[in-house]
């Protein structure tokens, strides 16, 4: 008598086929076979998480293991959707024919182009084996990218050894990432002083902001540049232009009894009695004219000597100029005798009498021409042929 018995064969299209298998004595011995080859991955979906656009992720790995009792055929690969934002970093899948139960590993990174969500789908397929995927996903942000509310600040002219007004600088990162830690940087010997910093060591986040607080403070005459940079090098980063000018102040004053002005180059001054004003070059010079009957006598303070005054400018000056009337000098002849007075300089050319105005610190010499006596009023000078004095006698 021969026995019949049932075995189930599993297709891959999900079906059961019943195969009869003879078992009886003297027979063929019994058999049953198992599932075809079929592809299964690990996983079916990845999702990368927040990544900036421009830098890659961890890796992902995706094992595909053949769940049949049959190989399946060489193993082909592919990526569709965003195809350039997913990256194969490892690949021991492809052209591979499994074994039964045998797996290989896929390695795939997530390195957006563009910010906002992106998304692919990895396919395996082998015939025969049939055909497995997996779902991959990630946002894409935009990098950090600083900006101050002001590109450039002028402080102006602002006295040496004095200090500006504040000025706030807010800086934004206009980007979606968070930065990493800032650093806020200043030349150093730059005349430019923080005052206030709620920037520096900051991971600021996207859409966030910070500031800073800066004062000029020149220690020179002249112009005055430097940037102020916040970021983290070399990509994350910003700057803004400072600029602002130091300046000497410089104070004119008249001495002496006489009057007289005072200018300057470059311009500014130009006064009599006295006036200042705030320069921002650091080269000026002082001219001083007297009117007819006046004398410029000289300097002092930040001046000296009678010559146009050459200041070098490093910080606040002040000079007097002195002023002081002309002398005059009267000659008349004594004695019975008949002459002639003239003087060098050649300002007096007389017989009986005569006067003329000197320099207030000017020497005159007097020379007599034929017999007689040469006097002065008010007195001082008394000789024959030729006598030397400095006038004395105010001008009127």
């Amino acid at each position: 008598m021969r026995n019949l018995c049932f075995s189930v064969l599993f297709l891959s299209a999900g079906g059961y086929q019943p195969t009869l298998v003879d078992s009886g004595s003297g027979g063929p011995d019994s058999a049953v076979s198992g599932p075809a080859a079929a592809l299964v991955l690990d996983t079916t979906s990845a999702m990368f998480g927040d990544v900036v656009v421009g830098q890659t992720s961890t890796t992902t790995a995706f094992t595909v293991r053949n769940s049949g009792d049959a190989p399946v055929g060489p193993l082909a690969l592919a990526i569709d959707g965003h195809v350039a934002d997913f990256t194969i970093v490892d690949d021991a899948c492809s052209g591979t024919a499994l074994a039964p139960h045998q797996s290989c590993t896929l390695s795939i990174a997530f390195a957006p182009t563009h910010d906002g969500d992106r998304a692919a789908v990895v396919a395996f397929a082998a015939t025969p084996g049939g055909s497995a995927r997996a779902n991959l996903g990630g946002r894409g942000l935009r990098p950090c990218e600083l900006a101050f509310d002001t590109g450039t600040a002028d402080f102006g002219d602002v006295l040496v050894t004095a200090s500006s007004p504040p000025r706030t600088f807010v800086l934004s990162n206009t980007g979606q990432a968070i930065s990493d830690a800032l650093v806020v940087t200043l030349p150093s010997g730059a005349p430019y002083v923080l005052s206030a910093d709620t920037c520096s060591g900051t991971r600021l986040p996207g859409g966030a902001t910070c500031s800073v607080t800066g004062r000029f403070a020149p220690t020179a005459v002249g112009t005055a540049t430097a940037s102020l940079s916040i970021g983290v090098p070399p990509g994350c980063v910003t700057a803004a232009s400072l600029g602002g000018t130091g300046a000497a102040h410089v104070t004119v004053a008249r001495g002496g009894a006489g009057t007289g002005t005072v200018t300057s180059d470059p311009a500014g001054i130009d006064c009599g009695a006295g006036c200042a004003h705030d320069f921002t070059a650091a080269n000026v010079t002082l001219s001083a004219a007297a009117p007819a009957g006046h004398s410029f006598v000289g300097w002092s303070g930040a001046c000296s000597g009678t010559a146009p005054c050459a200041l070098a400018l490093a910080g606040a000056a002040a000079a007097t100029a002195t002023f002081e009337p002309d002398k005059v000098l009267s000659v008349r002849r004594a004695g019975t005798g008949t002459g002639r007075v003239v003087s060098a300089p050649a300002r007096l050319d007389c017989g009986a009498q005569c006067t003329a105005a000197f320099g207030h610190s000017a020497v005159v010499t007097l020379a007599g021409a034929g017999l007689g006596t040469v006097t002065s009023a008010p007195s001082g000078i008394t000789c024959g042929t030729a006598c030397t004095a400095s006038s004395t006698k105010p001008a009127r």
